[in-house]
């Protein structure tokens, strides 16, 4: 019997918050506030998934079974996110409290971060009279987080099983009811890291020049990382 599944799944997540936070002059016995000031923040987050594949089932000569599973997978995170803090209003009404109508200290930040991940993979499983099993594994894995020439990375896997219970000298001893030997290798990759680590950074500060006066300029904070590549381990069991 030959079965033929095609799946196609796209999820997506999105968060945003907005926060007025607002503290009038106040004064009393025990605390003070001179001072009218707002803090205005902005979060907007979307996140969103896509995962194709196709899984083919078939038989050969009555005991050889076969499974391939072809598929890919993409992802991204993008977040948006600032604030704004303004002091010193002539009116306290939470109507008039906006940046715009401070006469006092003003600041604000802001930042657009994210990632993106793509993968390609492929698998084969087989199954021989349910005697001899295997099991291959190739996925090809490029992240956004990691240096120009190294954001993709292959990770391959194999699984071999050889149930010996299903032998007929093992059977004839009546001992054991389910005794396998098992072999195992895979390549397993990590990408737990901030994003924008392989880019250089710039900051801006006020410098001295000719002397004492200052002037506002920017330098290099942090030199980027062109070689920084997927962290990869490898593992091998056997059983």
């Amino acid at each position: 019997m030959k079965v033929l599944v095609i799946r196609s799944n796209f999820g997506i997540d999105h968060y945003s918050s907005f926060i007025n936070a607002m503290t009038k002059t106040f004064h009393s016995d025990i605390v003070n506030n001179d001072i009218a000031k707002t803090t205005l923040s902005h979060n907007n987050e979307t996140n969103w998934t896509w995962s194709n594949t196709a899984n083919y089932n078939f038989r050969l000569a009555d005991k050889h079974d076969f499974t391939v599973l072809l598929g890919t997978e993409m992802s991204k995170q993008s977040v948006i996110d600032f604030s704004a803090y303004s002091e010193e209003y002539t009116l306290e009404d939470k109507d008039y409290m906006w940046p715009n109508a401070a006469t006092g200290t003003m600041r604000n930040s802001g930042a657009k971060v994210g990632y993106r991940l793509a993968s390609f993979f492929g698998k084969v499983n087989y199954n021989w009279d349910d005697l001899l099993l295997a099991s291959f594994t190739i996925r090809h894995d490029g992240s956004s987080r990691f240096g120009a020439g190294n954001k993709w990375a292959g990770f391959p896997s194999v699984g071999l099983a050889w149930r010996i219970n299903e032998e007929s000298f093992v059977k004839d001893l009546g001992v054991f009811y389910n005794l396998k030997l098992r072999f195992g290798y895979g390549r397993s990759g990590n990408t737990a890291i901030p994003s924008y680590r392989s880019l250089s950074t710039i900051a801006s500060s006020f410098y001295p020049m000719y002397g004492s006066d200052l002037s506002y300029g920017a330098s290099i904070d942090r030199p980027a990382n062109p070689s920084l590549r997927w962290e990869t381990t490898d593992m091998v069991n056997l059983g």
